[in-house]
């Protein structure tokens, strides 16, 4: 049991700060911006937002030390699996809750389009 309980505490202080598969989809710039702002872990537990003919995409919560202050949100693009496919944007917000880093990759805009056809149309 004691070795155990030693494995259990060495795995977890030498998990990665971002979760892997959020890290494997994410452009190395923005991975490095995120562990700058104190990102220690993504939680995937937000929405899924699934449209007919769009790219279903996911709310993920960006959070940071032992007690998960939340920090921002990030935003994925989902296969058909449902796993996360790679990183449409990110915006980590103060402790006033005032955007200080958003970032949206190149197609973040025609997906959002897709799904808010009035509210996104034509921008980008």
């Amino acid at each position: 049991m004691k070795r155990l309980v030693i494995l259990s505490l060495t795995f977890l202080l030498l998990w990665p700060s971002i979760a892997p598969a959020f890290h494997d989809s994410m452009p190395e710039e923005i991975y490095g911006k995120l562990q700058g702002f104190g990102v220690t872990f993504l939680e995937y537990d937000g929405p899924v937002l699934e449209k007919q003919g769009c790219s279903h995409v996911q709310q993920t919560l960006l959070k940071s030390g032992p007690l998960g202050k939340s920090l921002g949100i990030a935003l994925f693009a989902l296969d058909q699996g449902g796993t996360s496919q790679h990183l449409i944007g990110v915006e980590v917000r103060d402790a006033d809750r005032n955007p200080v880093f958003v970032w949206r990759a190149s197609d973040f805009w025609q997906i959002a389009a897709c799904h808010f056809p009035d509210k996104y149309e034509g921008k980008g």
